[in-house]
């Protein structure tokens, strides 16, 4: 039997298809390999793909974006599910499935925001930061206080910068991914360490290094 997650592919791939008639979303079988409904290869799509591996890249990404393991799991689930859908002749195409990814965790930020402003981890992140700015933290304590930094960081600050930690990627990358020019793909990335820096100043020499 297929995965719960491979299958989810299948069903949000199909559930993006447009129209009754348009052409149907390939099935994923327990290996993560896409394949048409009578187990054969699925049209359009290249054989070859490291569907696992790409899937496990695009979860690094995801986790720094959501900084939640189920909502990581999702926006991967649905990227992979749109670039079937979609494009996939792409598939193979790491960058385009990163962009998807994205812009997609991007597009749901906005809504969110709009949807309602004051609700989120921002005013969570503000109450965990009342604390003696002269205590000494574990390790633990000091990784906390960093996730709940990133997590405060705007949309696209936080997406310029786990794309250039996380995922490695260049300027130009990153700039395609977040639709905009490479100047301001390094704006985003300064000013997110310097607000990184700010929030992690007190932490003394570990907060030294974002």
């Amino acid at each position: 039997m297929d995965r719960p997650e491979r299958r989810s592919w299948c069903v949000r791939a199909a559930s993006l298809q447009s129209g009754a008639g348009g052409p149907r979303a390939p099935h994923v079988r327990y290996t993560g390999e896409p394949s048409g409904s009578d187990g054969g290869p699925a049209p359009g799509v290249p054989s070859g793909v490291d569907w696992v591996g790409l899937r496990e890249r695009l979860r690094r990404i995801a986790l720094g974006l959501t900084r939640d393991r189920h909502a990581a799991e999702d926006l991967v689930q649905e990227a992979i599910a749109r670039v079937l859908a979609t494009r996939p002749d792409l598939a193979h195409h790491e960058g385009y499935a990163v962009t998807t990814l994205t812009r997609r965790w991007l597009s749901e930020q906005r809504r969110a925001s709009r949807r309602a402003a004051w609700l989120g981890r921002y005013a969570a992140g503000r109450v965990w930061a009342v604390f003696d700015a002269g205590a000494s933290l574990d390790a633990d304590g000091r990784r906390a206080r960093f996730e709940r930094a990133v997590a405060d960081l705007p949309p696209t600050q936080r997406a310029a910068l786990v794309l250039r930690v996380a995922a490695g990627l260049d300027y130009g990358s990153i700039a395609a991914a977040l639709e905009c020019e490479v100047g301001a793909v390094r704006s985003n990335l300064h000013l997110a360490r310097a607000r990184l820096r700010k929030a992690l100043a007190d932490l003394g020499p570990e907060g030294d290094g974002v």
